[in-house]
């Protein structure tokens, strides 16, 4: 079965979860304890500061725990809209006005959260990259002024008194160093790499951005994660890095040449069409096991591919596509069997590395390792139409 071979010294043995508990009993709050300082933030060759290890790392240790510094509420963003939305259409404004406007809104509230910082954390947010030279930058454009200026007093703020070259300057660092949570500003300081040695995510249960070891780091070797979860050629991925985080890539994967470059783009492309071909296989079990297969091991031989995305997008579809094969067989399918077998190991193996033996989505891999076509069953409301007792 697919096995994924850099997990076997990370494995112990662990108790088997009933099926009968629902994955609600499991959402707990795990206490926030003192981590293990593992690395150092040191200047480096071409990346400016970046996290260097001061100890041999283990594989799936927790490097980093986090939460956002920086953010803007989701409920205060509704209102915001709502607010901004009666307004666009009393100035009956064009569709570029308003996209403009939309731009700008979540801005006001990042700035607003960056004048409550205290001196020190405001001192080392303004230290985080800060994309200066010119680069379409939307923040330094007159609109850009003016609609801040705008919204500002139409939402009563208060930050007619914060100097409009701070604002510009905490709009293009949060464009810099946010993720879809906000800022953190210790995270901010791990760089990127298309081939990283841990992964960066965010963790519902402890409602902070982690990150993880997902090989073994050496002490001395710089601590690196992967930004977005696009698997692209070299030129679109530097233009998509670029586009989003405001950086030129300069990591070993980018700096490939000739035919090891070729081979990297050439993976890279296949990846990109077994994904088409694995979403138009859906409904022909056998065909979508065959390419998601394919897609597992192409994502390891690429190596920048994230575990969170190979878990929920390609050993969890495995994992449906094995179930759905068996349930659609009349008679027991070994094969089928041995694929849901395998995929629930691997599953149960990455979620461990990914999010540490103490979370609530490796009792699901639990659940479907000891009991795989209840839980399959159960998950989306499938009916069993095999005709044969479960």
């Amino acid at each position: 079965g697919a096995i994924c071979s850099h997990c076997s010294d990370f494995l112990k043995h662990h108790e088997t979860f009933s099926a009968s508990h629902t994955l609600s009993h499991f959402f707990l709050v795990i206490r926030n304890k003192p981590l293990p300082r593992m690395y150092v933030v040191e200047a480096t060759p071409r990346k400016g500061l970046g996290c260097i290890a001061t100890t041999k790392i283990k594989l799936g240790s927790l490097i980093s725990r986090e939460k956002p510094i920086l953010y803007v509420d989701p409920i205060q963003r509704e209102t915001d809209r709502s607010i901004i939305h009666n307004m666009n259409i009393k100035m009956c404004l064009t569709g570029e006005a308003k996209g403009q406007i939309e731009n700008v809104l979540d801005i006001i509230r990042v700035v607003e959260s960056f004048s409550k910082l205290s001196a020190a954390d405001q001192e080392e947010f303004l230290n985080l990259k800060d994309w200066e030279e010119p680069h379409e930058n939307v923040e330094d454009s007159d609109a850009f002024e003016k609609h801040f200026n705008m919204l500002e007093k139409v939402l009563n703020v208060g930050l007619d008194k914060l100097p409009f070259d701070t604002v510009k300057k905490v709009a293009r660092i949060y464009k810099t160093n946010t993720h879809h949570n906000g800022v953190c500003l210790k995270t901010s300081r791990f760089n990127h790499a298309c081939r990283p040695n841990a992964e960066c995510f965010w963790n519902r249960a402890t409602a902070t951005r982690d990150i993880r070891a997902i090989k073994t780091i050496m002490k001395g070797e710089e601590i690196t994660n992967v930004y977005g979860s696009e698997c692209l050629p070299k030129k679109e991925r530097k233009n998509f890095l670029s586009k989003n985080w405001n950086f030129e890539c300069c990591c070993e994967t980018c700096e490939l040449k000739g035919k090891d470059l070729e081979t990297d783009d050439n993976r890279r492309r296949k990846f990109l069409q077994l994904e088409k071909e694995q979403e138009a296989n859906v409904g022909n079990p056998e065909k979508e096991l065959e390419t998601i297969k394919a897609l597992y091991h192409l994502g390891k031989e690429i190596g920048g591919v994230r575990i969170m995305y190979i878990l929920d997008n390609i050993v969890s579809n495995g994992f449906d596509a094995a179930c759905q094969g068996y349930l659609n067989s009349w008679k027991q399918n070994v094969k089928f069997l041995s694929a849901i077998e395998s995929f629930a190991s691997l599953g149960l193996k990455l979620s461990k590395i990914l999010y540490g033996d103490s979370h609530p989505e490796n009792t699901l891999w639990e659940m479907k390792k000891a009991n795989p076509i209840q839980t399959f069953l159960a998950q989306d409301n499938i009916e069993n139409v095999s005709g044969r007792p479960i």
